[in-house]
């Protein structure tokens, strides 16, 4: 079962990654489209902006990483369903709480 374990962890993963960057990317985006009326308006250098958006990075992040897991784990196993893999894991002996350890980890 070691091996079904790390597959599942891997295509969850895989998603997770996937999600985290975008979330990311479109917060950070708004967040952008909020502080242009400072380098616009208020002539406030680019520079300045730029290490502002790298501390806002931190939080962003914490922002995007619930919902990223949770957005992974729904397409991971809607693939795994689809593709019938999680009905060939229960088929040999996997039950489905074995199949959401990965996703615990």
């Amino acid at each position: 079962m070691k091996k079904l374990h790390r597959y599942i962890f891997g295509e969850v993963f895989t998603y997770f990654l996937l999600c985290l960057f975008l979330l990311t990317f479109v917060l950070l985006l708004n967040r952008i489209f909020q502080l242009t009326d400072l380098v616009v308006g208020k002539g406030v250098p680019f520079g300045l902006l730029a290490r502002l958006l790298l501390t806002l990075m931190p939080v962003l992040l914490l922002a995007a990483l619930p919902a990223a897991a949770l957005i992974a784990c729904i397409l991971a196993f809607s693939r795994l369903s689809n593709d019938s893999e999680s009905i060939a894991m229960t088929a040999t002996g996997m039950s489905l709480y074995s199949q959401l350890v990965p996703v615990g980890v």
